[in-house]
């Protein structure tokens, strides 16, 4: 296997095309990031194309690749190939003409290139799942951190010194589109401000302080854009990093990649349960979800009251990165990710697996892991497929392939035998949400010996008290 990354200035070339070639050079492939609008795709074995606009000279470049034996492939982290969703997004409507005319023509070529390709890579389920709909195969390639990325939050968090008084909350938004996420929280980051003289607000990038906000301008830190190499820095300054996000066509689709950053920094992470993050972030385990306004203020409240909240979130989500989405433990499902793109024939480990299935049950454990997702997925409430859900969550299929499954199961106390799995323990637990799970999720929260699964247990049990008490 030999791989070739091509981006564009639409593109993501550093998690998309860099960090995927470190991740397949660390399972010893030779990989490379071309330069050019339409350079040579011949004498590799896979081209991946990530958000590149068609155009004459790169169609006679994919062209001339395909002749030589080289499989070309999309890829795309975003919901970049809608020029629908697009023109509607308020940041688009708000530029000048000339820019949102180029945008929605580079958005158009984006399209064009999925439909040349015919298969590809993408970021997230849910991107899959739109590319599925409109007949394009994809391929799930998670967004990882890269070895140096790694280094340097290391390196920023040993760095890390300030007024233990004053609590600082964050938002980094690298692009001014980010700005328009930033008044799902507008109004609780008021509230924290004047009930917390202690509180600053960090806004990281090409973000103006929203009108709502200047009563407390003395209190607004400014922080121009700066480079990803400087951003963890900025980041470790922070007690408290927010993600908020619009509900949106768009940004249900979008990764986690400000979880990642946080938390490579220490840093806990508040954010919508829109998107990946909706599914990366367990609410009280590795960092808190909020939706609405008297939950954002609920969430930021505890952190800035809670030092120690905030240190086991931060820890919780560092771990489970570097666990699960650094190159090395990323680099063998981009290998077969790109094989089942491609229409390759799998190797014995499919494109999630960690390790050898062994025989292959029959039924859905038959299925490559990424069919094996997608069936999973498809399933909508009142399904009958409990049963096949827990031959699932029985086998020693990926982690996240289980997880999901166990997340379809319509009767949660089939998922009991695993309370003793870090990540089914997690899915069991935020299902019980009746009086009479009061005494079990007592028992596994002094019984488990995952930290994940006890702090599960412990935020539902505060939402059932909480329920009762109302």
């Amino acid at each position: 296997m030999r791989v070739a990354f091509l981006s564009s200035p639409f593109g993501t070339p550093r998690h998309r095309c860099q960090h995927p070639c470190e991740q397949l050079q660390g399972q010893g492939i030779e990989a490379a990031v071309l330069e050019g609008e339409a350079p040579s795709l011949s004498g590799y074995s896979h081209a991946v194309l990530n958000r590149v606009p068609l155009s004459a000279a790169l169609a006679e470049s994919i062209a001339a690749a395909e002749r030589s034996g080289t499989r070309v492939l999309f890829d795309v982290d975003d919901l970049i190939f809608d020029p629908a969703v697009v023109a509607g997004m308020e940041f688009v409507k708000k530029r000048p003409a000339p820019d949102r005319t180029s945008l929605l023509e580079a958005v158009e070529g984006i399209a064009r290139t999925i439909e040349r390709c015919r298969a590809g890579l993408c970021a997230t389920p849910a991107l899959r799942r739109e590319l599925a709909s409109r007949g394009q195969g994809a391929r799930v390639a998670l967004n990882g951190v890269s070895d140096e990325m790694v280094r340097l939050s290391e390196q920023a968090f040993s760095q890390r010194s300030g007024d233990a008084r004053v609590v600082r909350i964050g938002f980094a938004g690298g692009h001014p589109g980010h700005a328009f996420n930033l008044p799902v929280a507008e109004d609780a980051l008021a509230t924290l401000l004047h009930r917390h003289a202690q509180l600053e607000l960090v806004l990281i990038g090409p973000i103006e302080p929203p009108p709502r906000l200047r009563p407390w301008a003395d209190r607004v830190e400014q922080v121009p854009f700066v480079d990803w190499r400087r951003l963890p820095f900025e980041l470790a300054r922070l007690d408290v990093c927010i993600a908020p996000l619009a509900d949106n066509a768009f940004n249900r689709c979008k990764s986690d990649v400000k979880f990642l950053e946080a938390a490579l920094a220490r840093v806990a992470v508040v954010a919508s349960p829109v998107g990946q993050l909706g599914e990366s972030i367990h609410h009280g385990v590795n960092g808190l979800l909020a939706e609405g306004t008297e939950a954002w203020t609920e969430a930021l409240s505890s952190l800035v009251e809670q030092p120690r909240l905030r240190a086991e979130l931060a820890e919780a989500a560092r771990e489970q990165v570097l666990r699960e989405r650094t190159s090395g433990a990323l680099g063998p499902a981009l290998v077969e990710a790109l094989r089942a793109a491609a229409g390759e024939e799998p190797s014995r480990r499919s494109a999630w697996l960690e390790g050898p299935h062994g025989s292959a049950a029959p039924g859905w454990l038959a299925l490559s892991d990424d069919e094996l997702l997608y069936q999973v997925e498809a399933l909508t409430p009142g399904h009958d497929q409990d049963r096949m859900l827990v031959d699932v969550v029985r086998s020693d299929r990926h982690f996240f392939i289980r997880q999901e499954a166990a997340k379809k199961v319509g009767d949660a106390d089939l998922l009991k035998a695993w309370s003793g799995d870090r990540h089914i323990g997690q899915v069991l637990v935020r299902v019980m949400k009746r009086a009479e799970d009061v005494a079990y999720l007592e028992r596994l929260r002094d019984e488990t010996r995952h930290l994940e699964v006890r702090k599960a247990a412990e935020a539902q049990l505060d939402i059932i008290r909480a329920s009762r008490d109302t």
